[in-house]
């Protein structure tokens, strides 16, 4: 739940950007999230035109850029818990918000 709660605040206040939104992950975890986390990684996407609603295929699209991208963020396996958030901003923006972490 904390991770989730930090990928929610990261995202832009209308739901959607033309680019990812700054990233500030320390200011977005809840208070305490960090103590039970060793290692944390941030990853974050957007389009534009992509449609009004989130679909699961947007989340499909952002999954595969991050694979493109970030492979190894992804794939590595001391990462054991992830947030996730998305939003749209209804004329066509999204963003999408994935934050991974490691227990101690």
């Amino acid at each position: 739940p904390a991770l989730s709660e930090a990928a929610r605040a990261l995202l832009p206040e209308d739901g959607g950007a033309g680019e990812p939104p700054d990233l500030d992950l320390a200011a977005a975890l809840p208070e305490g999230a960090r103590r039970g986390l060793g290692a944390i990684a941030l990853l974050a996407a957007s389009c534009t035109g992509c449609g009004a609603e989130p679909t699961a295929a947007d989340i499909e699209e952002f999954i595969a850029q991050w694979a493109r991208s970030r492979a190894d963020t992804l794939a590595d396996p001391a990462f054991d818990r992830l947030g996730f958030a998305m939003g749209a901003d209804g004329a066509g923006a999204k963003t999408a918000v994935l934050v991974l972490g490691a227990a101690r």
